[in-house]
């Protein structure tokens, strides 16, 4: 309630505010809501919310500014990146051939640099084959039962595959 009726340029913050007051004029001439992360000096991150007041005839009255704490969130964010960035960084850079293969269907998903050297095919090549359109036909008979089942079976977590190239090579 102290708040209401006060301009928006008397509110002082240990935050960030210095487009608050571009925000405010963009929300009342569009009415749109208007959304942002900003920090304050000791580096907590807020959700910034600007939408339209809306009084009860109706009429717009000014704007409702809201902050809500998002530094918790935005260090999972940095970290997921961080972490993304790391298994996409062994993943491409492995010496082993790695594909990461779709237990219930077989499908290839995606397919690390190494294992597109290995198979003869490209990334784009490999991603929606089944593995064992690229298997030998003894692998097949091996290996084709244990994607169909509803249960991940340890033994095809980590496996090693014979592969054929497009020439029929086989590649371990």
């Amino acid at each position: 309630d102290t708040d209401l009726g006060r301009p928006v340029t008397d509110i002082t913050s240990r935050l960030f505010l210095q487009d608050v007051t571009q925000d405010v004029k963009k929300v009342l001439e569009t009415l749109v809501p208007n959304e942002s992360e900003i920090q304050d000096k000791e580096g907590r991150w807020y959700l910034k919310r600007i939408i339209p007041y809306r009084t009860k005839d109706n009429t717009i009255s000014g704007v409702v500014l809201s902050l809500i704490e998002i530094t918790r969130r935005k260090k999972l964010e940095e970290e997921a990146l961080r972490s993304k960035e790391k298994y996409a960084s062994i993943f491409n850079n492995s010496k082993a051939g790695i594909a990461l293969i779709q237990q219930k269907t077989g499908q290839i998903l995606d397919a690390n640099p190494r294992f597109t050297d290995v198979t003869g095919r490209t990334k784009d090549n490999l991603i929606n084959m089944k593995i064992w359109e690229i298997m030998t036909p003894e692998e097949i008979k091996t290996v084709r039962s244990q994607f169909t089942t509803d249960t991940i079976l340890a033994d095809t977590t980590h496996r090693r595959f014979i592969v054929q190239t497009p020439k029929g090579k086989e590649t371990p």
